[in-house]
């Protein structure tokens, strides 16, 4: 599980990923202009699932490989996700 997400965290939110974008959301934005829908739906999957935990840890991006921490730009994980869930479906036209 989480092999999309770890993917995905490690290839855009690396050592130097604000020198890339300007925010976390523009790397979202980056995935989903570059990536086939078919790893746009195993990444929206795996996020999905996490959004049914819990207890999801604060530090989870940090966890999968991430070098990058939600709080920083005000969002808890738990919002943070859904920000990626929200985009990720309206990609693929699912709202």
């Amino acid at each position: 599980m989480n092999d999309a997400l770890t993917s995905f965290l490690t290839a855009y939110f690396h050592q130097d990923w604000k020198s890339e974008f300007s925010n976390s959301l523009d790397a979202v934005n980056e995935f989903i202009s570059t990536s086939p829908e078919e790893l746009r739906i195993q990444l929206l999957c795996e996020v999905e699932l996490l959004l049914y935990k819990k207890d999801l840890k604060e530090d989870l991006v940090w966890l999968l490989g991430g070098n990058f921490r939600p709080e920083s730009e005000g969002f808890t994980i738990k919002l943070w996700l859904q920000e990626i869930e929200r985009a990720l479906q309206e990609s693929m036209g699912f709202k």
